[in-house]
């Protein structure tokens, strides 16, 4: 398996152990190190079953549940002030684009990196923790109650306390994944600062940074019910409910916005896919249509237009049908 980074790669062999290379600076050099980079102890890379990362550092979980990190310091690279707290039992680790999060077999959580701002703290042992997702800055974790948990950057969803009321009955938790590929590869990774929950009753509940959708009070009645799946793209959501309507909300300039294809996304569509910028949604007769950001018109360079396959429309409308479509991929 292959884990990669801002500027370097890593990874595990069938034997269990390491190979990286890239950027030293960024953990691309597993023995490199320098005022700002901290090195992975000698041969202590063996028997790994997985590598989490930030934007400039690695941390390798071992079949034994203890933990090695490396790159940089500030970034995750230097675990010596939590140590003796993943020499064992840990079971995943997890992390922001500045900071690894490490669930123990007893419930606890295990912070290191980069922790500023209004930070709340990781949650003790018997908490019932079963997943924690993450996003620019900040954690969610789901219980075994379908409550959650919230740590990491407060302005970035780490406080839930706006929403805790409603916190109950949770299934999952969106986005899945920090690491969206902006301009440059690293745009939205600061930008992802919110949460969205979906409950077992098909509703949303959203909270942190109110700029890129945290705050989703202007499509409340749409997110009440019928929810199936929640898309974010860093800066916006994108809800697919099951009459396979849309509602977005977040970033008007990322795919918050849809009213101009707010028709074809009110029925049919089976498949959403994003990037940075950009929605694109498939529908059940193969057409796609796409929202989002168009900053180069008429060239469309992030994906909110492109000619090709253009039925007519006017392109400065960010509506592209294609037909035909069976599956659709993104990049950056």
């Amino acid at each position: 398996m292959i884990y990669r980074n801002h500027t370097a790669f890593a990874a595990i062999t069938k034997l269990g152990t390491v190979v990286t290379w890239g950027q030293n600076t960024a953990g691309g050099d597993y023995t490199y190190s320098d005022d700002s980079t901290t090195s992975a102890p000698n041969d202590s890379l063996n028997d790994v079953v997985e590598i989490s990362f930030t934007n400039n550092a690695f941390a390798a979980l071992k079949n034994d549940g203890s933990v090695v990190t490396w790159g940089n310091s500030e970034r995750g690279g230097n675990s010596s002030t939590v140590a003796s707290d993943l020499t064992s039992g840990v079971i995943k680790i997890y992390s922001t684009s500045l900071n690894f999060a490490a669930l123990k077999n007893d419930g606890s959580v295990v912070m290191w990196g980069k922790l500023s701002g209004s930070q709340v703290s990781a949650p003790g042992s018997g908490s019932g923790i079963t997943e924690i997702f993450s996003n620019g800055l900040a954690y969610a974790a789901l219980k075994n109650d379908g409550s959650v948990v919230t740590f990491g950057r407060g302005s970035y969803g780490g406080n839930s306390n706006s929403v805790a009321g409603e916190l109950s009955s949770v299934i999952k938790i969106f986005p899945k994944n920090w690491y969206i590929e902006g301009e440059r590869g690293q745009y939205s990774l600061y930008k992802t600062g919110a949460f969205a929950a979906l409950k077992d009753d098909g509703s949303v509940v959203t909270w942190g940074d109110p700029s890129v959708g945290g705050n989703s009070s202007t499509v409340r009645d749409d997110l009440a019910s019928g929810v199936t799946e929640i898309f974010s793209n860093g800066e916006a959501f994108a809800a697919l409910k099951e009459n396979g309507s849309v509602v977005t909300w977040g970033n008007q300039l990322r795919g918050g916005n849809s009213s101009r294809v707010s028709i074809a996304l009110s029925r049919g569509v089976e498949e959403i896919a994003y990037n940075g910028y950009v929605f694109a949604a498939r529908k059940t007769d193969g057409s796609v249509y796409v929202w989002g950001q168009e900053t180069s018109f008429p060239h469309g360079d992030r994906g909110g237009y492109t000619p090709n396959g253009v039925t007519g429309h006017d392109p400065r409308d960010s509506r592209v049908v294609y037909s035909n479509a069976v599956k659709i991929f993104s990049n950056g």
